[in-house]
């Protein structure tokens, strides 16, 4: 079951069934620019799409479970360095 678009907010980070998570960077025309990271690693974050290539709201929280709070993005998160 999708999220409701109104919880997808610019810096708000999700987590898809696969443990991705995806950290959101700008909202921009109906396309949701992310981040993206394992939840069972401490890599880096890396671009989660072609930058010319966001998807679609309707796409993004199709693709997500939930939203983090500040706790789990504090567990699962942490200080992962930005990509580059």
């Amino acid at each position: 079951m999708p999220i409701s678009e109104a919880d997808v907010t610019v810096d708000g980070v999700y987590i898809t069934s696969t443990d991705q998570l995806r950290k959101v960077t700008r909202i921009e025309d109906g396309k949701v620019h992310y981040w993206s990271a394992g939840a069972n690693t401490k890599n880096p974050w890396n671009y989660g799409h072609s930058k010319a290539g966001p998807p679609s709201m309707d796409a993004f929280v199709h693709a997500v479970d939930r939203k983090l709070d500040d706790k789990e993005i504090a567990t699962l998160v942490g200080d992962r360095a930005q990509p580059k």
